[in-house]
C-alpha cells in the first residue's frame, strides 16, 4: 500500500503539477505558431516533448500505484528513454507495454529480423504506420509514425555502423537520438499538415521576429 501511494503520489505530480502546465504555454503557442521567433518555436517543441513524456510517465506511474494497491504489479512502462543512444533503443525504453504489443502482435508475425533487411525494414515501417493511426486516425499521426521508422531504419543500418570510442560520441548519440524524436514530435502535436508546416518554417528560422512565450506555472 505505501508503494502504491507513492507511485500515485509521484505520478499525479508529474502529470498535473508539470505536464498539464507545460501543456498550457504549448497550447498558447500552437494556437498561432506563425507569431512566434525561431528560439520561441525551438523552447515551445523541447517544452511539448517534456509534456508528452510527463504525461505518459505520470498515467503510467498511476496505473501502477493503483494496481499495487489491490497487490496487482504492472510492468514499468517507461526506463529513461532520453538516455537512448539510437532509435531503436529509444522505443525499447519509451511506452514499453504499447512497443511490446506491437512487437508481439505486428513485428514478429510479418516476419521481425529474422528474414533479411528487407522483410525487417517492412516489418519496422508496417509497425510505426500502425502505431501512428493508434495515437490518431489522421495524416498528422501518420506521419509521425512514419518518420519515426525512417528513423529507426537509418540507426539500424547506417549510423550503427560509424563506431567512435569517446565519451563526447556517446553523449552525441544520445543528443542525437533525442533531438531526432523532439523533432518529428511537431507531427505529434499539430492538428494539421499546413500547421506542422508552419513550425518546421518557424523552427528554419523565417520568421525572426522578437514575440516570446509566457511561460506561467
Amino acid at each position: 500500500v505505501r508503494n502504491g501511494l507513492r507511485l500515485l503520489i509521484f505520478g499525479l505530480f508529474l502529470k498535473v503539477a508539470i505536464a498539464d502546465n507545460l501543456a498550457g504555454v504549448v497550447d498558447e503557442f500552437y494556437a498561432n505558431p506563425s507569431k512566434y521567433n525561431l528560439l520561441s518555436t525551438w523552447v515551445a517543441t523541447f517544452l511539448f516533448t517534456f509534456q508528452v513524456y510527463l504525461d505518459f510517465f505520470g498515467y503510467s506511474l498511476l496505473a501502477q500505484g493503483a494496481a499495487l494497491l489491490f497487490g496487482i504489479h504492472l510492468m514499468d512502462n517507461f526506463n529513461k528513454p532520453f538516455l537512448a543512444k539510437s532509435i531503436p533503443e529509444f522505443w525499447h525504453r519509451w511506452h514499453i507495454s504499447l512497443s511490446t504489443w506491437f512487437r508481439d502482435y505486428v513485428f514478429i508475425p510479418v516476419g521481425g529480423n529474422k528474414n533479411g533487411p528487407v522483410v525487417l525494414a517492412f516489418a519496422v515501417m508496417l509497425v510505426f504506420f500502425t502505431s501512428g493511426l493508434w495515437h490518431g486516425a489522421n495524416i498528422t499521426m501518420i506521419y509521425f509514425g512514419l518518420s519515426q521508422g525512417f528513423l529507426y531504419l537509418f540507426d539500424r543500418f547506417i549510423f550503427k555502423n560509424i563506431q567512435i570510442q569517446s565519451v563526447v560520441w556517446e553523449r552525441f548519440k544520445q543528443v542525437k537520438t533525442g533531438l531526432f524524436f523532439m523533432i518529428t514530435l511537431v507531427f505529434f502535436r499539430s492538428g494539421n499538415i499546413e500547421q506542422a508546416k508552419m513550425v518546421y518554417k518557424q523552427m528554419l528560422g523565417s520568421n525572426l521576429g522578437i514575440e516570446n512565450i509566457q511561460v506561467g506555472l
